[in-house]
């Protein structure tokens, strides 16, 4: 974890308004002080208003422009991630195989076009 890129990027996502629990953090010490929400659950990509509510974000957040001297691989994350799913005894994730053939197809599209970098998510 590059806490640096992390309370960089929290506080990007701060400014802009896409988080608003974010109080401060810090990089040295390795601590984060957000507001309590009550009632979060995770994102549930099957739910298209949640998407939606996603992908409005991201855009907003890359529209910004952002730049940062950080580097996140996602590509190379996800590929970690898919990893340690597949090396566990069992996956409590049914949707895997469709969500990772979706992922799959996203990176060839990304990875055809040319895009400037942004702030690493």
């Amino acid at each position: 974890i590059n806490r640096a890129s992390e309370s960089f990027s929290m506080k990007v996502a701060k400014e802009l308004g896409l988080d608003k629990s974010f109080i401060d953090m810090s990089a040295e010490e390795g601590w984060k002080l957000s507001y309590f929400i009550d009632g979060v659950t995770t994102l549930n990509y099957l739910n298209k208003e949640q998407v939606s509510q996603a992908l409005s974000k991201l855009r907003t957040l890359h529209e910004a422009k952002v730049q940062s001297e950080f580097d996140f691989d996602v590509w190379g994350k996800i590929d970690v991630f898919k990893e340690k799913l597949r090396s566990t005894p069992k996956v409590d994730y049914p949707e895997f195989s469709q969500l990772s053939e979706q992922m799959e197809k996203l990176r060839q599209y990304v990875e055809r076009e040319p895009v400037e970098p942004i702030l690493p998510l």
